[in-house]
């Protein structure tokens, strides 16, 4: 029974074993096989009969026999051991098995053996592993960490790039998630931790961008990604997520943005565009220069739209060059979004955006190379043109120069008609060069190539006015008679804001546009200088010929005066022995006898030739003067009368005083004359009947005023006026006014020396005259003495002073002319007066020295041989100091007088003289206190 139930039992599990999935064997104590399933036999390939009998080291792919035997001892001691190694098939191919080996000591010891094929598991870990190896190069690359975390237990997993991004070690375990919360910066550790407290409460998956440190220090940036997961019971459980290492990608978005911000910034022009022409990308800079409002806008414009016609035909060459070379450099020209157009110099290079060909392009705008460039050919140009017609100043003569600077411009300006001209010194323009087409068909009445001021009109008239350039290319007024013309330009030429000259240019094709006037402009503005120079050298030989002719005028006077000096003297003389005698004479004969009317007619004759002496004397500045300081209004007033008379009932006399009026020195009687001879000379210019206006003033003349008007010298003046609307003088005769002896009357009416004498007192006196006179216009003399500083002295009328005239003082008479002598001496005698008369300085001296009593006067000649009268008057007051002193002359002779002006203190009498003046004088010097 026993047995019976034993074999079932064996049957049984015998059915068992086949029918398991796993292999199964059976190895005795020598490592054979004595059993297999039906499994095993499948595993392997072989049969039941082929596998038994082999050695478990005929089917172990893995180990050597050393290996397994020591594995079957080991069993043997322990038991049981589970184990993984490899079969060989019977094909030779090998597959992985589990096996689990047990050791049972009955039946002669057997090894019970369970084996499970591992292929399909060990497949499936291998493609576990490459997920989990790919899944960790995918974290790698894209710095991406996973994590999980079980709240209950704080349970934490990391993925080895998560380790990485803290800059750990990857570890069995990583940090809690306390831990993991302290890398971040404070900040953001508030804000991770009130995410998660949201997820595990609420549910609500977080994304998060936060910051952390570094285990080196470093500040670093990543996103935080966290997602629940709930339990059955509804709760969350645990979190799972992800952390993104972007600081790279975030210092890249810097770096880019910063680069955007270049480009933006840049100034020049950067797009890219595909081969269409589309944009692709624009920066700021491109959009500013076309003038659209943004970068949307431009974007749907294409390339083609803002090449102008002439740049679009160059487009295709362009990009053939692109293609073939790599890049391109050229210039090319834009419309703007409002139409107007602008140059562009391009860079362009051949590039891919986004695995597609494009066209990167650099741009800048060159408006303003462009207008510089411009701007140095035009100043090229002028620079050209002006040096030409500089040379043209310095190589043609004076009558072609302006015709020649002409031509110049004409050529330069494309310009049929125009002329260059001049402003002369009377304010006029003058043109020496006219184009001679101009000339010769102009029909205008009186054509001439001077223009008075008056005159100035039209466009060339108000651009002298002006002072500006004018143009004018349609609308032209033109006279009626002038060549017709389509066009002109104007241009004044200017040097220091005065007014010096012109050019006109018309009848160009097309008309003047700006760069022509800038040129005529900077042509004006460059001979400005050049042409003020030459009016400068005209005007400076001008003003030098006039002075050179002053100067022969002054040395003709010069020598009249010295021969009116050289015969004053003697003439004077002569005339004093005549007037003396007759005077003399007529004291002692009855008015009614015969000879008296006789000699009365010869002391008048010896009176008009004292005066006429006087006149010569007075032109050649050689008569002795007394200068007083004069009010000039006070003076003229008092002659007014006088004046009235002298020149007739039948002309007006008007007197036009001015107002506080500077005082002059002068001797009051050069004063009467000048102003006698004048009004005479208004008189006779007058047919009938007229005026003659006198005027007085004040007037300055500055340095700059003197340059410009040869003979004034700078300084403050009294202005008197004597002016007449009678038949005035022509330029002849205002040439030879002032020569003595020169008139226009008749041989009977004037001497000539009236304005000569004005003349030389005027000079005497520092001061200058000048004429204005026009035939049928009248005549101005005006009169310029200097200013004087000290205050006006009142002087007693001559009447008031005149002394007694008769004496018995004792006179010290010299005079080397012996009938002069004793002429003088009889005067003398008869007046009362004790004479000792000397014919030398020597004899005087010896006189002095015998006489026993007082000398009261000492009245000597100027001019005498031995000594003059100034030293002799030294000696003899060593001998008497108390002795006066009265000198007489025909003129001074600079003894004592500078320019005839006496020195101060000095005693005077004229030669010739009558008794009456000898009494008045000598009583008066005496009389001196």
């Amino acid at each position: 029974m026993d047995n019976q139930s034993n074999k079932i039992n064996e049957a049984y599990q015998r059915t068992i074993l086949q029918t398991t999935a796993d292999g199964f064997w059976l190895i005795d104590g020598k490592s054979r096989i004595v059993e297999v399933n039906r499994a095993y036999c499948q595993m392997t390939g072989y049969s039941r009969d082929e596998l038994i009998g082999l050695s478990i080291g005929d089917l172990d792919a893995m180990e050597t026999p050393a290996e397994i035997a020591r594995r079957i001892r080991r069993i043997m001691q322990v038991g049981h051991e589970i184990f993984e190694t490899r079969h060989r098939r019977k094909n030779g191919s090998v597959f992985p098995v589990e096996v689990s080996t047990t050791y049972i000591k009955a039946r002669e010891g057997q090894f019970v053996c369970f084996c499970r094929d591992l292929t399909e598991r060990k497949q499936a870990e291998e493609a576990l592993k490459r997920q989990h190896a790919m899944l960790a190069r995918t974290e790698a690359l894209a710095h991406v960490g996973s994590w999980t975390w079980e709240a209950e237990g704080d349970k934490v997993t990391w993925s080895e790039e998560l380790f990485r991004i803290f800059g750990l070690e990857p570890m069995e375990k990583p940090p809690s998630f306390a831990e993991y919360q302290a890398f971040y910066v404070p900040a953001d550790r508030a804000r991770l931790i009130k995410a998660v407290e949201d997820c595990l409460q609420n549910g609500i998956p977080y994304d998060l961008e936060l910051s952390f440190t570094h285990t080196n220090g470093q500040l670093r940036h990543c996103i935080v990604r966290g997602i629940p997961e709930h339990g059955a019971d509804g709760r969350v459980n645990r979190l799972y997520g992800s952390l993104h290492d972007i600081t790279e990608i975030k210092r890249a978005r810097e770096r880019i943005a910063i680069l955007g911000h270049m480009l933006d910034e840049a100034p020049a022009s950067i797009t890219i565009h595909d081969t269409e022409g589309r944009f692709l990308y624009a920066n700021r800079k491109t959009v500013a220069l076309h003038g659209y409002a943004g970068l949307d806008e431009l974007l749907k414009i294409n390339l083609h739209q803002l090449d102008v016609p002439e740049s679009e035909t160059l487009l295709a060459e362009r990009f053939r060059k692109i293609n073939e070379t790599g890049e391109a450099r050229f210039d090319v020209e834009h419309y703007r979004k409002d139409g107007s157009i602008f140059p562009l110099e391009v860079l362009a290079k051949k590039i891919e955006w986004e695995g597609r060909p494009a066209v990167l392009s650099i741009a800048t705008d060159i408006t303003e190379r462009r207008q510089t460039e411009e701007a140095l050919a035009r100043q090229q140009r002028s620079i050209n043109l002006s040096s030409q017609i500089a040379s043209v100043f310095l190589v043609s003569s004076r009558n072609e120069v302006f015709a020649d600077v002409l031509d110049l411009l004409l050529s330069a300006l494309d310009s049929r008609f125009g002329y260059f001209g001049y402003i002369d010194e009377a304010g006029d323009l003058v043109c020496p060069s006219m184009t001679r087409k101009i000339w010769d068909q102009c029909r205008m009445p009186e054509k001439s190539i001077v223009f008075p001021r008056a005159d100035w009109g039209g466009l060339w008239g108000r651009s002298l006015m002006e002072k500006q350039t004018l143009v004018a290319n349609e609308n032209l007024r033109i006279p009626e008679g002038h060549v017709a013309l389509e066009n002109a330009l104007a241009t004044p030429i200017v040097h220091n804001d005065k007014l010096i000259g012109q050019f006109v240019l018309a009848d160009k094709a097309g008309g003047y546009d700006k760069d022509d006037r800038d040129l005529l402009e900077s042509v004006a503005a460059q001979t400005a200088p050049i042409l003020f120079a030459i009016q400068k050298e005209a005007r400076q030989k001008k003003a030098h010929e006039k002075l050179e002719e002053q100067m022969r005028q002054v040395q003709k006077m010069e020598a009249v005066g010295r021969l009116a000096g050289g015969v004053a003297h003697d003439f004077n003389n002569m005339l004093g022995i005549i007037l003396g005698h007759a005077d003399m004479i007529l004291e002692e004969m009855d008015p009614d006898h015969a000879l008296y009317a006789d000699l009365t007619e010869i002391r008048k004759a010896g009176e008009r030739s004292a005066d006429l002496t006087r006149q010569l004397l007075a032109f050649a500045r050689k008569q002795t003067v007394a200068p007083k300081v004069l009010d000039l209004n006070k003076t003229v007033a008092g002659m007014l009368k006088m004046l009235t008379r002298l020149i007739g009932e039948d002309i007006d006399m008007a007197w036009i005083p001015g107002e506080k009026v500077w005082p002059v020195k002068i001797d009051p009687a050069q004063i009467d004359q000048v102003l006698a001879n004048l009004c005479v000379n208004a008189r006779d210019a007058i047919a009938d009947v007229g005026k003659v206006t006198i005027e007085t003033g004040n007037i300055v003349f500055d340095e700059e005023y003197c340059k410009e008007h040869a003979g004034f010298v700078p300084g403050e003046y009294t202005l008197l006026t004597v002016s007449d609307n009678g038949c005035g003088m022509n330029a002849e005769t205002l040439e030879n006014i002032f020569e003595p002896f020169f008139t226009t009357k008749e041989s009977d009416k004037g001497t000539g020396l009236g304005l000569a004498t004005v003349y030389g007192v005027v000079k005497q006196n520092n001061g200058f005259i000048n004429v204005y006179s026009e035939p049928g216009h009248g005549t101005t003399f005006r009169i310029y003495l200097p200013r004087h500083r000290t205050k006006e002295v009142r002087w007693p009328d001559k009447e008031a002073i005149r002394p007694a005239a008769c004496g018995h003082e004792t006179i010290l008479l010299v005079e080397d002319e012996p009938a002069i002598l004793r002429m003088t001496t009889m005067m003398l005698a008869r007046i009362g007066y004790k004479v000792l008369a000397a014919g030398t300085p020597g004899e005087a001296i010896a006189l002095a020295r015998e006489h026993a009593g007082d000398i009261h006067l000492l009245m000597t000649d100027v001019v005498m041989p031995e000594m003059n009268g100034r030293d002799l008057a030294k000696n003899l007051l060593s001998l008497y100091p108390n002795l006066k002193l009265l000198f007489m002359s025909g003129y001074t002779a600079n003894v004592i007088a500078h320019h005839g002006v006496l020195d101060e203190g000095v005693q005077f009498i004229q030669k010739p003289f009558s008794k009456t003046d000898l009494g008045v004088k000598v009583r008066a010097v005496l009389d001196r206190k």
